[in-house]
């Protein structure tokens, strides 16, 4: 999967640079659209708790893979000035062999694997060890007026009609009413190892 991201981000656009460019084989569109097979794939595996821990070490190259697919479209969004229509309109009403309809297929396949991303990282955040959530977290967050502060901003955000919609955001409300009377103990300077994907 993320050899397939690399061609896409790496050799795709340098391909449809080039002149002489026109493909007539379907390699190009079956590389675009081999990594949603995988991402589709890995969802429904990752769905049991078995192949989340079967995973061990590789969850970290995953979360890292999900992190980037799902920062992709808040990043192209606020460069594209292009609307959504004439996106549409204008990928569809390419040939099939042309090279704007591979860029046209491979930019609406992107939206879908970012979805298919976040459930993929939803469903290992679910799976995690019950002893490392929410409240571990909590005890050994270093709290200071300043990240206390820009966390408290996000209370505006917390609408009723988001909470009913994402059940999950009440115990973060919970947290920050909380938050809002209380400071936090300090916490227990204990030794941090970062882990590194290896990809």
């Amino acid at each position: 999967m993320i050899l397939v991201e690399l061609w896409k981000q790496k050799v795709f656009p340098v391909l449809c640079q080039l002149q002489d460019f026109n493909p007539k084989s379907t390699f190009p569109m079956y590389m675009i659209h081999h990594e949603a097979t995988i991402i589709n794939l890995l969802e429904t595996i990752m769905f049991h708790k078995d192949s989340c821990e079967a995973a061990d070490d590789s969850v970290l190259d995953m979360v890292d893979y999900c992190h980037r697919k799902l920062t992709l479209p808040a990043s192209r969004a606020s460069r594209d000035d292009t609307p959504t229509q004439d996106r549409l309109s204008h990928t569809e009403s390419g040939d099939s062999s042309s090279v704007q309809y591979l860029q046209g297929q491979n930019a609406a396949l992107e939206f879908e694997i970012s979805l298919k991303a976040l459930s993929v990282l939803r469903y290992i955040t679910d799976h995690t060890d019950r002893r490392d959530r929410e409240e571990d977290c909590q005890r050994k967050y270093d709290f200071n007026n300043f990240n206390k502060n820009h966390l408290l901003k996000l209370q505006g955000f917390l609408t009723e009609v988001l909470i009913d919609q994402l059940l999950n955001l009440v115990e973060l409300q919970r947290f920050l009413s909380h938050l809002i009377v209380t400071d936090p103990a300090p916490p227990k300077k204990d030794l941090i190892l970062e882990q590194i994907p290896e990809m």
